[in-house]
Formats: C-alpha cells, structure tokens, sequence
C-alpha cells in the first residue's frame, strides 16, 4: 500500500521568540498611550454632540426626557467639557480623564435634588456615560486598540 502525505515541521527558537516578544512589548508600551489619546478626544467629541442635541431657552421646560442627554440653555455645561492629558498611573496602566467643572454637570449626568428647600427631583440626563457607552458599543475603543497594536505586533 502506498501512502501520501505531507509534513509541516516548525522549531521554534526560543531566544528569537523572547526578543520578538519584548520588542512587542515595548513596542504596546509606547504606542498605547497615543491610542488613549485618540480614545479621550473621540469620547470628547461625542459628549459634545450629545449636549448639542437640544436647546431650549431659559426658563422654559426642558425637551429633553429622563434618560435623554440634558437640552442646552447657555452652553455653559457644553463649554465646560475638558480633557485631560493621558497619565501612566502604574506599569502598562494609563488612564485619561474628562472632566466638567459646571456647578450642574453632576446632577444632570446622575440626578438628583435641587432646588429652594431642595423639592425639585430631577432625573438622571447621561451624557458622559452615554457617550462612552455609545462608543464602546459600536466597538470604536477596541478598534483603535486593535490598530495600534497591530502596529506593535508588526514591530515583533
């Protein structure tokens, strides 16, 4: 009886595979804190689009429902709207921050009471969660990992 067969043989060389290895590394340490840059602007960006959906003048009642990012009045929440520059908080840790420093931006974003005698209840507005929910549920953060570190992997 005749057999046919074909063959693939590989051998690693473990000190080559090591090295590879460490330039990749090296290579995601540099790179990432750029894709959490673009990560932070992007989320900006769409905090910012959320807020300009609706307007209303003051001293009106607000078109936006519960649940719904909060209508703009004066723009000042919107102009409020800062990033942060990205920090390496540990060992291959970074993290970038966006903050709003408006007096209202925690009680739309979480609800709460307000008001004379605190008798107002204002409902949850997201805007900062929904924004990095939107994204992330589209998979932009992981699309913008996964290009950088393809970058690093070709670096291996």
């Amino acid at each position: 009886m005749t057999t046919t067969r074909a063959e693939i043989r590989v051998k690693v060389h473990r000190q080559r595979t090591l090295n590879a290895l460490d330039r990749i590394i090296r290579a995601i340490d540099e790179l990432t804190p750029s894709a959490v840059e673009e990560c932070r602007d992007q989320t900006r960006r769409d905090i910012i689009r959320l807020l300009r959906l609706k307007w209303h003048p003051r001293n009106t009642p607000t078109p936006s429902l519960p649940g719904e990012p909060p209508a703009r009045i004066s723009g000042d929440l919107l102009r409020s709207i800062k990033a942060f520059p990205v920090e390496r908080t540990e060992p291959y840790t970074w993290k970038a921050s966006i903050k709003s420093f408006n007096e209202y931006s925690r009680i739309q974003e979480l609800g709460g009471v307000s008001g004379r005698g605190h008798r107002t209840h204002l409902p949850p507005r997201p805007y900062l969660k929904r924004a990095v929910n939107d994204l992330h549920d589209v998979g932009f953060y992981e699309g913008v990992f996964l290009t950088y570190w393809s970058e690093a992997l070709r670096a291996g």
